[in-house]
């Protein structure tokens, strides 16, 4: 232990070498391999396909790809606005991912920000029914950090009014709402693929739904875009992989994590996004990895468990965990600090390599380049904005240790 000028006493890195990843999971090259000699032969799998995983896994009967989660979402929101093309509003969470915006103004539409909840980090049931208007397309809840928000209320409030529920579970796969899969609340849903989500494939991304209809419109919108986009093997997805697995690892970490050019951790708003197909291999891999799903859920839940049970007697420090009745997807376990103390706490945890990470930098109603293209009047959402300034996370997936988490309650002991 070391005295620092302020006379707080600090840590020492034992393993300056080891570097814990914000997400992730693992990646077995054999599977990797695997996967990209089935895009390649372009045979018919032996086992069950992607879509029939997910099928059996959700009970949502309709399954579209995409090549990310944003273009998913964008392909969902273009074609509803063929089925209510007098309708051009969205209603989001006023905090949440800069993608959600860009892929609302990549379909052509206006955002309307709706504020959170504190205590679920999604939307607000009560602030939503303003927020809903004649112009309203549909209203888009999400799951941050795998915590259910409160989807049946949210659902309801919607439906009263008429308006479609586009689910974002990006970063819920796996998680549940008083025993129903997130995903299947909403008239339709999107999953990411990507590596910091629940399942860490290769990227791409997942519209599901049960509204024949409304699939059909879907897929053929993607299709299009796939005339446009040649579906690729993925040979540049399946390297990219490869790296992927090799440098997650806490030993190797620090070697990406130490180049800014790769924008790690990064909130970046980009509406200019391309809109195009799931790759052969992007596809092989995530049913292949979807199908050991459960393991790797079951050792975030533990990690999260943990880190709970750890941090039960540190002061002033709120974790945001899932009600009663609903089970998380615990991507990664989401924590009030004060605003004060808590670029300090980040700060050393950072410099211990424990893998923590601030929440958006910025409620959706301060990020420069989505303002033009926001609805209604100058708000002010007060939840969205604490969040902001309180709000930082902690990793769960299968490196965390036993030294890991009595790391990250130290430094929150000492600085929270």
């Amino acid at each position: 232990m070391l005295s620092t000028a302020t006379g707080i006493k600090t840590r020492v890195p034992k393993r300056a070498w080891r570097v814990l990843p914000p997400v992730g999971g693992t990646i077995p090259l054999r599977v990797v391999f695997d996967a990209l000699l089935v895009s390649v032969a372009a045979k018919k799998p032996e086992r069950p396909t992607l879509g029939e995983l997910l099928i059996k896994r959700t009970d949502v009967k309709h399954w579209i790809y995409t090549n990310s989660g944003r273009s998913a979402l964008s392909v969902v929101l273009m074609t509803l606005r063929e089925l209510y093309p007098d309708r051009d509003e969205v209603v989001i969470p006023a905090y949440t991912s800069y993608s959600v915006p860009a892929a609302v103004v990549r379909a052509g539409l206006r955002v309307r920000l709706c504020d959170v909840e504190m205590e679920t980090l999604g939307l607000s049931p009560k602030a939503l029914g303003q927020a809903i208007t004649s112009k309203t397309l549909c209203v888009v809840p999400n799951h941050l950090y795998g915590v259910p928000c409160q989807i049946k209320a949210i659902c309801e409030t919607a439906r009263e009014r008429h308006v479609p529920v586009l689910e974002d579970a990006a970063q819920a796969m796996g998680a549940t709402s008083g025993g129903q899969a997130i995903g299947s609340f909403g008239d339709v849903a999107i999953f990411s693929l990507s590596r910091g989500k629940c399942l860490p494939a290769a990227g791409g991304g997942l519209i599901g739904t049960n509204d024949e209809t409304l699939a059909e419109r879907c897929r053929r919108l993607s299709e299009n875009a796939e005339r446009q986009v040649r579906k690729p093997i993925g040979l540049g997805a399946a390297l990219e992989t490869v790296l992927i697995a090799l440098f997650i690892r806490p030993s190797l970490y620090w070697m990406p994590a130490s180049l800014p050019l790769l924008k790690l951790g990064r909130s970046i708003y980009d509406p200019a996004f391309p809109i195009g197909p799931l790759s052969r291999f992007q596809e092989a891999l995530a049913g292949r990895l979807l199908s050991a799903f459960e393991e790797l859920r079951d050792v975030r839940q533990k990690n999260a468990l943990r880190l709970r049970e750890a941090m039960g007697d540190v002061p002033r420090c709120v974790v945001i965990w899932p009600r009663t009745d609903d089970q998380g997807a615990f991507l990664r376990v989401p924590v009030l600090l004060r605003p004060a103390t808590r670029g300090a706490v980040l700060c050393e945890l950072k410099r211990e390599g424990l893998g923590a990470i601030e929440g958006y930098p910025l409620p959706l109603s301060e990020v420069p380049g989505i303002r033009p293209h926001l609805a209604g009047p100058d708000q002010d959402f007060p939840n969205a904005r604490e969040l902001s300034r309180q709000l930082m996370s902690l990793p769960t997936h299968p490196w965390v240790s036993s030294a890991d988490i009595a790391g990250i309650t130290e430094v929150l002991k000492q600085w929270a």
